[in-house]
């Protein structure tokens, strides 16, 4: 069952990313659509809140782990993880939370669920010293992690906190989000609220002339 969830959830992850990932590229064809983004943008970079810098030498150590961990060398990118825990006083709290996310990227490639969740939740222990970017996604990786281990509850916990995180920061995560709370809500047994959230996101959808609208949307609601 969990590995269906897993499937269910990268799935997911591939359709959001697609959806979330805009960019303001240039002015060539600056439509009324392109205005509003760009826009929203300048909004963004005016409330993006401000973390601590990144050392040079933590930069350095980054990078190694990062060669490492793109060698699938997961267990010596630990070993310079590990390391930097251990001496964590000497990190600031944009520094911790890079740290620690690497560690749940190496927990999720090793399929360590549990250690996942651990490494995800320390980055958001700490707090306004990460930027949105690094707490968003997190929070949206958790969300479906806690899904897979059945935390159904937790889950929707985040994704309305999520939820509102990125309606305070101006952007518009699109429909796959209600999708997937529908996805929670079925699962719960839950089928008004199933409904709720799979209606929601096949109107936004239209609304954004996403179509035609994938067929496994439709299954939920019959």
């Amino acid at each position: 069952m969990k590995k269906l969830m897993a499937s269910l959830v990268a799935v997911l992850l591939l359709d959001f990313g697609g959806q979330a990932v805009r960019e303001v590229t240039g002015f060539e064809s600056f439509s009324a659509m392109d205005s509003v983004a760009f826009a929203a943008e300048e909004r963004k970079r005016r409330k993006a809140r401000r973390v601590p810098n990144i050392s040079e030498m933590t930069y350095r150590k980054f990078a190694q782990v990062q060669e490492l961990m793109d060698l699938k060398e997961y267990d010596a990118a630990l070993e310079v993880l590990v390391d930097m825990e251990q001496r964590s006083r000497r990190y600031n709290g944009n520094e911790l939370g890079q740290v620690y996310s690497m560690f749940a990227v190496i927990m999720w490639s090793k399929e360590n669920n549990a250690g996942t969740i651990h490494y995800y939740e320390k980055v958001l222990e700490q707090g306004d010293d990460i930027t949105e970017g690094l707490e968003h996604g997190t929070m949206y990786s958790l969300a479906q992690l806690y899904f897979v281990e059945g935390e159904h509850q937790r889950s929707l916990d985040m994704m309305e906190i999520w939820l509102q995180k990125k309606e305070e920061f101006g952007d518009d995560p699109g429909p796959n989000p209600r999708y997937f709370m529908g996805q929670v809500y079925y699962a719960m047994k839950d089928y008004p609220g199933a409904t709720e959230q799979i209606e929601l996101a096949i109107s936004m959808a239209e609304a954004r002339d996403m179509l035609p609208i994938k067929e496994n949307w439709w299954q939920l609601l019959r």
